[in-house]
């Protein structure tokens, strides 16, 4: 884990809540009853969330955050009860906010996500289900939805960070196409062609930013879905259009007006929309598209701008610094950017406002005449007149024009392509117009909103409780328990290793326990485990072989000190087992972007929880565990946050840090490791000026930039002073 975590009106964190750097290895420590199981629930929680999220992203399904919970009925998250036993007395929102950071690779920056939950009065099982949400970068938010307040979306942020990407990942693809093509084709392609395009590639993506282009080669290798680049070849060349003029929308009558006197616009865009053939209605009343050009024309007069290309961008502009979808509120979907995002007011003439029909109980639906006709739409003109202009309503005016225009002049944009918007677009702009460029900046703002929304920091976790395992000598497979529960996760594991194991690219250089079987002999309490069902199958015994050719004994034998340290030997075996991770990716000659080792199996980030990993264990062995999670890390990228009273451990990590100067792959540096020292959350039962929960740093020789708080590091110290004045 590397993310800012904030929890707000949760348990013993308050409104104004905690935010704390949770690193690879996060030690949480103080006080009893301060807070410390808190912050690990508080990440579980979430954690009920990201895995519903990400199952449906892996599925392709659509995106309905409002259907999604933190859920109190599995584990651990049902140890805390019910929802509303873990908000704090006095609290006035009722409502529990959780946010952390994530680094996205499509934008370069690190992305706050926030996300407040809210009981449903209809879920008697009294989950919490999203209530809003928000990412936002140090520029602003980007993107929020809320049940109230509807969804809304910041383009202009996104867009700064959009069209370099796209060529990124176009040449990015087009290299590692290329690559594939002469490495594994048919021959089709020399070497002094591939040198020379690959050349040309290498040349394009160097001026593209070696960091930018890193990233970008990372996002692609953590695709969930299979890759596929947003931009083709031919659109390219508008996004080099759309940087030169500010515009997404390349739209042919703009540019056609754009050097017309301000004063002659008006003129010349009715001779526009009188000309050529007057059958052509253009699906519109004369009356609504005299009266919405009027409006627009209006509007452009009265502005400051001399070019109706400059005053369009300005409407396109404010319309991305905000971009609004009210539909149904109660559903708090992904981002979705599409042309019908703003508050539509639809002007008379579009969409049947023209022929107005009603219903008589005994003679039955009634057309208008057409002086009834004329009257009613003339009412609803002036009810359209009297609308602010919206960069919606401009945009349609604008397409009206533009397609008489195009008709008139045979001037088709991307003539050939017979599609539409694509994204649900309530606009009748005409077959063979689509706007490449919006559509690509719709599905780069969609995509970093799955890229941000649930990482893996959050996706892959689970607990060690500090009731783990209870000392049996046999343990019936039916039970409930914590340990239970994890043999099943072990065998399972274990099973789906040994089948997937078969050598090939993508698995991992492992032998199946090995990690396990180390630390039994770096604990010095034996060789191995083995597991044995009794003879009706109801049941598992776990046997300590102590040496090899040895007899082997009960765990049970071993006391309960040894049979809770298994319990964590055991979680960290079944997370290497079960890691999700590739050697290679699909892309030929993507490792040469951000230098990826393609012969080392790469294991996805986990995250394990563990609650007071010293109890019962003797000091040495407890040194030896702060040993065997800074291992775990560093070869299978196995993240810990860990609650602990245990001097001994935390000791034992601080001989890491220098290290890292002398060896890298065996030290830690400062920024891996975050150790919090948390007090009473009373106030008045801490001292003066400490905070709740205080951040204590490593230096660069291991040596901590802040005391403890009293009855910690001194304790000891303290009897011996107590000692020593008995004794004279």
């Amino acid at each position: 884990m590397n993310t800012k975590f904030t929890i707000k009106n949760f348990r013993v964190f308050d409104e104004n809540g905690v935010t704390l750097d949770l690193k690879p290895l996060t030690i949480l420590t103080g006080c009893n009853s301060s807070g410390k199981s808190s912050i690990v629930k508080a990440a579980f929680l979430l954690n009920s969330f990201m895995k519903q999220v990400n199952k449906a992203i892996e599925n392709g399904e659509k995106i309905e955050l409002s259907n999604y919970k933190i859920d109190f009925t599995s584990y651990p998250n049902n140890l805390l009860g019910r929802f509303d036993k873990v908000i704090p007395t006095g609290s006035s929102s009722r409502k529990i906010a959780l946010g952390y950071t994530v680094y996205s690779h499509m934008i370069s920056k690190d992305v706050n996500v926030n996300l407040v939950f809210a009981v449903n009065k209809n879920d008697d099982l009294n989950n919490a289900y999203l209530d809003s949400i928000s990412m936002s970068t140090d520029e602003g938010v980007f993107y929020s939805s809320d049940k109230e307040k509807g969804n809304c979306c910041n383009l202009n942020i996104i867009k700064k960070y959009c069209q370099d990407y796209l060529r990124i990942e176009f040449y990015i693809d087009y290299f590692c196409g290329l690559s594939s093509e002469y490495e594994f084709g048919d021959g089709s392609i020399s070497k002094d062609e591939f040198k020379e395009q690959g050349n040309a590639m290498l040349d394009i993506l160097r001026g593209l930013g070696k960091s930018r282009v890193e990233d970008v080669a990372r996002y692609i290798r953590t695709q969930k879905r299979k890759f596929r680049p947003i931009a083709s070849k031919d659109e390219l060349g508008l996004l080099d259009w759309t940087e030169q003029n500010g515009s997404y929308f390349n739209i042919p009558i703009l540019d056609y007006l754009k050097d017309i006197p301000k004063d002659e616009v008006s003129s010349i865009v009715k001779e526009i929309l009188a000309s050529g053939d007057k059958d052509n209605t253009l699906c519109s009343s004369p009356i609504a598209v005299d009266s919405a050009t009027n409006k627009v024309i209006e509007d452009f007069i009265n502005s400051d701008f001399t070019s109706i290309c400059d005053y369009f961008k300005d409407y396109e502009n404010r319309h991305f610094e905000a971009i609004r979808y009210c539909g149904n509120r109660n559903v708090l979907s992904m981002l979705s950017v599409g042309l019908n995002q703003t508050y539509t007011q639809s002007y008379p003439g579009r969409g049947g406002w023209i022929t107005v029909s009603f219903l008589d109980d005994e003679k039955g639906e009634i057309q208008l005449n057409e002086h009834e006709k004329e009257i009613e739409t003339q009412q609803k003109v002036e009810k359209w007149e009297s609308q602010p202009l919206t960069f919606d309503i401009l945009y349609e005016v604008v397409m009206i024009w533009n397609e008489k225009y195009t008709r008139e002049k045979s001037v088709y944009y991307e003539e050939g392509h017979d599609v539409k918007d694509g994204l649900g677009s309530i606009f009748n702009y005409p077959d063979g117009y689509h706007h490449h460029a919006f559509g690509m900046l719709a599905v780069f703002a969609n995509r970093l909103a799955e890229e941000v929304i649930c990482p893996t920091s959050f996706n892959n976790m689970s607990y060690i409780s500090s009731s783990r395992a209870t000392v049996k000598k046999l343990y019936a497979l039916d039970a409930k328990d914590d340990f239970t529960e994890l043999l099943h996760r072990y065998f399972e594991a274990n099973r789906n290793f040994e089948d997937k194991n078969d050598g090939s690219s993508n698995t991992p250089d492992y032998k199946a326990n090995s990690f396990l079987d180390k630390w039994i002999k770096l604990f010095g309490i034996g060789e191995s485990l083995s597991f044995k069902l009794d003879n009706e199958g109801l049941g598992v015994k776990i046997y300590l072989r102590r040496s090899e050719g040895s007899y082997e004994r009960l765990l049970a034998d071993e006391g309960y000190g040894i049979t809770q340290l298994m319990s964590i030997l055991l979680q960290i075996e079944t997370a290497i087992l079960s890691a999700k991770g590739k050697k290679t990716m699909n892309l030929w000659g993507l490792s040469l972007f951000d230098k990826y080792d393609t012969s080392v199996f790469h294991f996805e980030e986990n995250t394990i929880a563990i609650e007071e990993p010293e109890i019962h264990l003797h000091p040495r062995f407890q040194s030896l565990l702060a040993e065997m999670f800074v291992e775990a890390y560093k070869k299978y990228n196995i993240h810990f946050i860990i609650e602990t009273h245990s001097e001994y451990l935390i000791r034992k990590l601080q001989t890491y840090i220098p290290l890292a100067e002398i060896n890298e792959k065996e030290g830690l540096k400062p920024e891996e490791i975050s150790l919090y020292y948390l007090y009473n959350p009373d106030p008045t039962k801490r001292p003066k000026k400490e905070p709740q929960v205080k951040k204590i740093g490593f230096r660069k020789d291991g040596s901590l930039n802040a005391p403890f708080g009293s009855g910690f590091f001194d304790e000891a110290d303290n009897l011996a002073m107590s000692l020593l004045i008995g004794n004279n």
